[in-house]
């Protein structure tokens, strides 16, 4: 036997010693004066990893040396199939080729290292090492020079450390408020390292468009780092957060969101690094369900005569006619909510008689419809009829049912149909009846204080816009 060519040092303990043979067999490796005459391991496997051919049969432990949780999980005469040791779970699948047989593996629940692919007197060791990969594609035993195809698949040892690395995301809404047109969302974002290894180099990503969002605290501190939807932005150290999450330690985060829209769910990822490579996980918040806003638009109108000239007489084809030029104004009564439509409605003001759109009006204003909007909210009621009175403005007739002109009252109604910029509607209507303190309709009363009733027993309100304006200070 050629010891030049043939350089093994343990296969020499017979002839020269185990210590003078490794020494020879290291010199000469060294020296690059020769190679094994057996090492042909073939080529690399799909993702580009070139095996080195193994002579005997090592085990994980004689490959790698000691690694802590180094673990070895052999499969003799491997098949097509799931296989399991509690730990690792690989599926091969077996092919066979003109080469010769190879397989594809595809693993979970550990960390590869390397796998030796024993075939024939050698076998083929590919180096995984900080690679990260999960699966990889023809890998076969070296090549047998008597034929110049691969060795059969004897067994195979998956040498790794088991475990997986994870990081769980959990978003939810904290609260939702709302301010003119602008909603707020803050989030509460928890990280948490829930897998086997130490993560670092913690990012998020906000994915969801329609919404501007920023990290407002890390750890408890506070923060002020803008997240552009679909970019990977770095959680930067604040408060209990240091950069690096070990396995299962959590931070919490605080992202706030602004839009234009009620319940927006945000959706976020979070993404870390191990030594082996990187994990991910998203989730998203559902401030309908974790923080409801109920659309509440308030909308309120209100109909009077503030003045005594918004009631006159005046001639028209040689008639004396009464025009009555009320003023409105409607409200936005609530302090958020605007109001994107706002249509208000009098069937006796023609301007108004089909409903006019006054809006969108803002939270906490108000429009009036003539002095703001240059409405005509003048119109011309029927003359009422007048009837004889007394000193003491009591009909000379008991079955007279015509009252004074001083109380003659033009109370047609005006309402208002308001939608909220959020969803929902409101409604209101007023008129011009005359009403205390409490709001209650004031009505004409006779000497005794009691109201009195028309002819067909309805009581007659005093108006706001009286056809005479009442004189307090005049005698009876």
């Amino acid at each position: 036997m050629n010891l030049l060519t043939n350089c093994r040092p343990g296969a020499y303990l017979k002839w020269i010693g185990g210590f003078l043979a490794a020494l020879v067999c290291a010199l000469m490796m060294t020296m690059g004066i020769v190679q094994p005459a057996w090492a042909d391991p073939g080529p690399p496997s799909q993702r580009g990893i070139q095996p080195v051919e193994v002579q005997g049969n090592p085990t994980c432990s004689d490959l790698l040396g000691p690694i802590p949780m180094l673990q070895e999980f052999k499969i003799n005469d491997p098949f097509t199939g799931q296989f399991s040791d509690g730990d690792l779970t690989v599926d091969i699948t077996v092919h066979s080729n003109g080469q010769g047989p190879n397989f594809d593996w595809v693993s979970s629940g550990g960390e590869m290292i390397s796998i030796f692919v024993k075939g024939g007197p050698r076998g083929n060791n590919y180096d995984y090492d900080g690679t990260g990969f999960t699966w990889d594609n023809f890998l076969h035993s070296p090549v047998n020079p008597n034929h110049g195809r691969f060795y059969g698949l004897s067994h195979i040892s998956f040498c790794y450390i088991p475990g997986e690395p994870s990081i769980d995301v959990t978003k939810t809404c904290a609260e939702q408020t709302v301010n003119n047109q602008v909603v707020t969302t803050r989030n509460t974002v928890v990280l948490d390292n829930d897998g086997d290894f130490e993560l670092t180099n913690i990012r998020i990503r906000e994915d969801q468009a329609g919404a501007s969002c920023t990290l407002t605290k890390v750890g408890g501190a506070a923060a002020n780092t803008a997240l552009p939807v679909g970019v990977w932005v770095s959680v930067p150290n604040g408060g209990s957060f240091d950069g690096n999450l070990i396995v299962g330690e959590s931070v919490t985060l605080e992202v706030t969101c602004t839009g234009g829209a009620l319940n927006l769910a945000n959706k976020i990822s979070g993404h870390g690094d191990w030594a082996q490579g990187s994990v991910m996980d998203m989730d998203s918040s559902n401030p309908a369900v974790e923080c409801p806003f109920a659309p509440d638009p308030m909308v309120s109108i209100d109909k009077d005569c503030p003045d005594e000239s918004d009631v006159r007489l005046m001639g028209m084809g040689g008639h004396l006619v009464v025009e009555v030029c009320p003023e409105i104004v409607v409200s936005n009564d609530s302090l958020t909510e605007p109001l994107s439509s706002v249509i208000v409605t009098d069937t006796q003001i023609p301007a108004l008689s089909g409903g006019v759109q006054v809006g969108p009006l803002a939270p906490n204003t108000s429009v009036a419809l003539g002095a703001d909007l240059g409405i005509d909210l003048c119109y011309m009621p029927s003359m009422p009829e007048v009837a004889a009175f007394d000193d003491h403005g009591t009909s000379t007739d008991p079955s007279d049912d015509k009252y004074l002109p001083s109380h003659s009252g033009f109370l047609n109604t005006a309402s208002v149909l308001a939608a909220g910029q959020f969803g929902g509607t409101d409604t209101d209507s007023d008129d011009t009846a005359l009403r205390d303190s409490q709001g209650n309709i004031l009505y004409l009363l006779d000497e005794f204080g009691q109201p009195v009733p028309d002819s067909e027993g309805n009581l007659i309100p005093l108006s706001e816009c009286p056809l005479c304006a009442p004189c307090p200070d005049c005698p009876n």
